[in-house]
């Protein structure tokens, strides 16, 4: 039997689809099962490191270079982008079809949907075996719980804007932040260009393998509503959540109606509108902070890659 993972990522559609249906590749991997990758992944180095170190049977980035086998091979399939009349994904093709899904993804035929999210039952148009709620949101096995230094005399504060920096929006943070007259240490992934400085609490870098380590130990998060504010949830780090592009739209609202983030702006018209007022709370109330994490305590148990993989087993 073989497991054909199907993403892509870029700076323009993100790293989500490739980071969330690798974590189901990795347990397959863990499992000892032949894994292949599809996918093209660009100007994301440190997406591609991952795929590259993961242990993958093959990597591919043209879908014509794979010959599925309909009765061994079962393909797993996270796009908003794959047409539903491509060849490659009809059903005659696979053993089964496994299709990770959000109300933006379009309708493909499939065995068995991953539905991403909080909500225990999934809602919309699945009429097949769907899994979704906490217990099956996929987290990489290199996040770990965080180990929050409680007695820091110096909070450590963590700006990530996805996989990709959609719309600069730890710039965004950072330029709220620098204004925020208190001693704290800010770690911000994202390339600092041009002449702009920010002052000596700032540390900037790319994103890269540095992440993981860096959320270990952060007393504080900003990010936007994707897979980076669903590992930091399973982390225990308290965490303020833009929107950035629409279809963050569903996670955006779950989160902020469940109290499991606090909300801070949205990408509007061109430019970043953030709720500076709730920024500022975040960083200088360690009541609310208590209170987030307090709410996600235990929410997300690392357990739903493996979850995931049990069921696509039985396919």
């Amino acid at each position: 039997m073989r497991y054909i993972l199907r993403a892509d990522a870029s700076p323009s559609i993100g790293a989500g689809h490739v980071m969330r249906s690798s974590v189901i590749a990795e347990e397959l991997i863990s499992q000892g099962k032949k894994v292949v990758f599809v996918g093209e992944i660009t100007d994301l180095s440190w997406v591609k490191r991952r795929i590259y170190n993961l242990g993958f049977s093959q990597i591919l980035s043209d879908t014509n270079d794979l010959i599925p086998d309909p009765n061994h091979d079962v393909l797993i399939l996270d796009s908003y982008t794959v047409a539903l009349h491509d060849r490659f994904i009809r059903k005659t093709n696979w053993k089964a079809i496994v299709a990770i899904c959000d109300e933006f993804s379009p309708l493909y035929k499939s065995d068995l949907v991953i539905q991403l999210g909080f909500l225990e039952e999934a809602k919309g148009h699945f009429s097949i075996k769907t899994l979704s709620g906490p217990r099956y949101i996929p987290i990489r096995q290199t996040i770990k719980k965080n180990l929050n230094v409680k007695n820091s005399d110096v909070l450590r504060i963590l700006v990530v804007g996805g996989g990709a920096n959609t719309f600069d929006f730890s710039i965004a943070i950072a330029s709220v932040l620098e204004n925020i007259p208190i001693t704290f240490e800010a770690t911000i992934f994202a390339d600092l260009q041009g002449s702009r400085c920010f002052d000596s609490r700032f540390i900037f870098t790319p994103i890269g393998e540095i992440y993981d380590e860096s959320s270990q130990t952060a007393d504080l998060a900003f990010t936007t509503a994707g897979t980076s504010s669903f590992e930091l949830i399973a982390q225990g780090v308290p965490i303020g959540i833009g929107l950035a592009v629409k279809n963050q739209e569903q996670y955006y609202t779950q989160l902020s109606k469940l109290d499991l983030a606090a909300p801070i702006g949205e990408f509007v018209n061109g430019e970043w509108d953030l709720d500076t007022k709730a920024i500022i709370e975040l960083v200088n109330s360690k009541e609310l902070r208590m209170k987030l994490i307090a709410k996600s305590a235990g929410l997300i148990d690392f357990g739903g890659g493996r979850r995931i993989v049990e069921e696509i087993l039985k396919l």
